[in-house]
């Protein structure tokens, strides 16, 4: 089934350069498009009434180390148990979009990143930022199989790492955010109006 659900999506390139160019910009930017929507939120959340603007940061911070954490639970995923990528496994029948090194496919990075922040970053982000993390989430998520980097089963261990690592790290927030608080403070202190 895995390799029909391959087919089925990564046999849609190759037939609207527009799809592609989109597929291929998802995969290529997307731990940066995460990076820039964190930023976003960091610098959009100021202090007004009925805003915490301090517990908006670390929860921010929050999502960012799910992040890490969903790459860093990938890394030892990926050390313990090599699956060949699907342009690896069968070259002849993969539309292969982009070069990638023939590393080991399960599970994919850009997804857990990509769940990891969107799941971190939940509870405080607003309507519009939700809607555009979860968008953008989907859109990797279906791009890393387009291009021919990971099976499906890849991109749903992504989502479930991902989303465990948020969970993981949301369950030690009693202990981590008073750490997180004193990094709010000092940039508060350094940088007053950011």
């Amino acid at each position: 089934m895995d390799w029909q659900l391959f087919t089925l999506v990564n046999g849609l390139a190759e037939r609207w350069p527009a799809v592609d160019a989109v597929m291929t910009a998802a995969t290529e930017l997307g731990p940066f498009v995460y990076a820039g929507l964190l930023v976003v939120a960091w610098m959009a959340s100021r202090d007004r009434p009925g805003h915490d603007s301090r517990t908006y940061r670390i929860t921010l911070l929050r999502a960012a180390l799910s992040g890490l954490l969903a790459v860093l639970v990938n890394w030892v995923f990926s050390a313990a148990y090599y699956r060949p990528r699907p342009f690896v496994a069968r070259p002849a029948e993969v539309r292969l979009l982009l070069p990638h090194a023939p590393d080991s496919s399960f599970p994919s990075d850009h997804v857990a990143l990509g769940a990891a922040v969107t799941a971190g970053a939940w509870p405080v982000a607003k309507r519009w930022l939700n809607v555009v993390f979860s968008v953008w989430t989907v859109l990797v998520a279906v791009s890393r199989v387009f291009v021919g980097h990971h099976y499906p089963s890849d991109v749903l261990a992504g989502l479930v790492i991902g989303s465990g690592s948020a969970w993981a790290v949301s369950a030690i927030q009693g202990w981590l955010d008073p750490l997180l608080g004193q990094a709010v403070d000092l940039w508060q202190r350094l940088w007053p109006r950011g």
